[in-house]
C-alpha cells in the first residue's frame, strides 16, 4: 500500500513539473522575441517606413543624410529616438478578455507599422495600435498584448511614431545664405504699402515697392544685414488640436529665389484659440511652398517681417 502511495506521488509530482514546463513554454512564445523582434546594438538598416490608413512614409538614409520621402532632410534628435525606441520595446501583459476582440480588430484594420529595412531586405516590423495612451501588438496566434517601452515610463510607440511628414522633416525653415539671394519679396495683402522686393541679380541688393518702383533712398547697410537672416530661421511642430487658422486671410506672403533658381515661399496666418475665439500671440501658422503647414513662433519669425520703412535712410 505504501509502495502504490510512492508511485501515486511520485506519478502526481512529474505530472505537477511537467505543468510548469509547458506552462513555461507557453508564456515564452508569447514574450518579447515572438511578438517584438529584439533589434541588436548594432542592427544596419538603410530605410524606415511607416504606414496606416492616411499613407506611407519613408525615411531614406543617402550617403550624407536622412531624407523624408525622397525630398526633405530628416531632423536627427527624432530619428535617434525612433530607434531607441525601438531597440526597448517589451511586452507588458495581455489585453483583459472582453476588449480582446476589439483591439486585435483594431491593430488588424487601423494599427501603424513601422519596418526597417537594408538593401530592400525587411529585417525588423512592428504593427500596432493606440488606445487611451496605450499601444497594443499582436502575438502570432493574434492574441493582442499591451507593449511598453522599457526605461521610458507611460511613453508608447505612437509618441514618436507621428504620422505627419512635417514632424519628421528637419526644423530648419531656411537656410540660405545672403549670397546665395537672387531676390526676396513679401507682400501684405491688407497693407500694400508695406511691401517690398530685394531684387540682387545686378551685384548690390536694390530696393522696389510693391509697384516694383525702385527706391533710392534705401540703406544698403541695412538690406544687406537683412537677407543676413535667412541662415537659420527654425519653425516647430505643435498640437493645435484646441486651436483653428483663418485662411480667408493670409497675413504675408514672403518668397525667395535663389541664384540656382531654387524657389521657395511661405504664407503666414494667424492662429485662434478654439475656446476664447482669440488669437495666438506666440505662434502662426505658415504654408511653405503652397503644401507642407508649420508653426512658427512671432519671436523666430519676426526679424523676416520687416516693412519697406524699415530699410530707408532716417
Amino acid at each position: 500500500m505504501q509502495a502504490r502511495n510512492t508511485i501515486v506521488l511520485f506519478a502526481a509530482t512529474v505530472l505537477l513539473l511537467l505543468a510548469v514546463i509547458v506552462l513555461k513554454k507557453g508564456s515564452s512564445s508569447l514574450g518579447n522575441k515572438t511578438i517584438i523582434k529584439p533589434l541588436g546594438n548594432t542592427v544596419v538598416f538603410d530605410r524606415i517606413k511607416i504606414e496606416n490608413q492616411s499613407g506611407t512614409i519613408n525615411i531614406q538614409k543617402t550617403e550624407t543624410t536622412w531624407l523624408v520621402n525622397g525630398t526633405t532632410e530628416t531632423d536627427h534628435n527624432k530619428l535617434s529616438a525612433l530607434i531607441a525606441m525601438l531597440k526597448n520595446l517589451s511586452m507588458k501583459h495581455p489585453v483583459q478578455f472582453e476588449l480582446a476582440g476589439q483591439l486585435a480588430d483594431s491593430v488588424k484594420y487601423s494599427g501603424t507599422r513601422v519596418s526597417l529595412y537594408n538593401k530592400n531586405k525587411n529585417i525588423f516590423s512592428l504593427k500596432f495600435f493606440e488606445t487611451n495612451n496605450k499601444a497594443v501588438a499582436l502575438s502570432p496566434k493574434g492574441r493582442p498584448f499591451y507593449i511598453g517601452i522599457k526605461g521610458y515610463g507611460s511613453l508608447t510607440p505612437g509618441s514618436l511614431l507621428n504620422h505627419d511628414k512635417t514632424f519628421w522633416h528637419k526644423q530648419l525653415l531656411f537656410n540660405i545664405e545672403s549670397h546665395e539671394i537672387q531676390s526676396v519679396s513679401i507682400s501684405y495683402p491688407t497693407k500694400p504699402e508695406n511691401s517690398f522686393t530685394i531684387d540682387c541679380s545686378n551685384g548690390d541688393p536694390r530696393l522696389f515697392s510693391s509697384g516694383n518702383k525702385p527706391v533710392s533712398e534705401a540703406n544698403s547697410e541695412t538690406l544687406i544685414d537683412y537677407l543676413s537672416f535667412f541662415t537659420a530661421i527654425n519653425y516647430e511642430n505643435r498640437d493645435t488640436i484646441n486651436f483653428y487658422e483663418d485662411y480667408s486671410k493670409t497675413l504675408f506672403q514672403l518668397k525667395i529665389l535663389t541664384k540656382t533658381n531654387n524657389n521657395f515661399s511661405l504664407t503666414g496666418f494667424n492662429l485662434y484659440n478654439s475656446n476664447t475665439g482669440l488669437k495666438d500671440i506666440n505662434t502662426l501658422t505658415g504654408i511653405v511652398n503652397n503644401s507642407d503647414t508649420i508653426h512658427l513662433t512671432y519671436s523666430n519669425i519676426d526679424p523676416l517681417l520687416a516693412t519697406i520703412g524699415y530699410f530707408l535712410k532716417k
